[in-house]
């Protein structure tokens, strides 16, 4: 039985918002304050797209043709992505915000499990 490909659709699309965001506060040359809003769509599917990655990798190990093929159409029907470039959208969405977790989860997130080397 499939796993799915239900949080992986969360995490493109949270790739999606914040690329949008991005590329939106880039258009004009210069960063201001009026950026911040094209930052919401991204804000508000950070969570759905952070909360479930560690599902997405046990997704991604379970991928079947046809779950890639929807994955693909997704792109293609959700975010206007040609079909020719629907499989390297797919693909760099998805390495975007797993490098992102893990750069986050390497640096900034404290792993309370771990003793500190604490000698007396």
């Amino acid at each position: 039985m499939s796993v799915g490909i239900k949080e992986t659709k969360e995490l493109i699309k949270f790739a999606t918002d914040l690329a949008e965001g991005i590329s939106g506060a880039l258009e004009d040359g210069e960063w201001s304050f009026s950026d911040i809003g094209k930052f919401l769509p991204a804000a508000q599917s950070a969570f759905a797209g952070i909360s479930g990655i560690d599902e997405v990798l046990a997704e991604l190990k379970d991928l079947d043709e046809d779950e890639k093929l929807e994955l693909e159409e997704f792109v293609i029907t959700e975010f206007d992505i040609a079909q020719e470039d629907a499989e390297i959208y797919v693909e760099k969405a998805i390495s975007l915000i797993l490098n992102l977790w893990f750069f986050i989860k390497d640096f900034f997130i404290v792993d309370e499990s771990e003793e500190p080397d604490v000698e007396e």
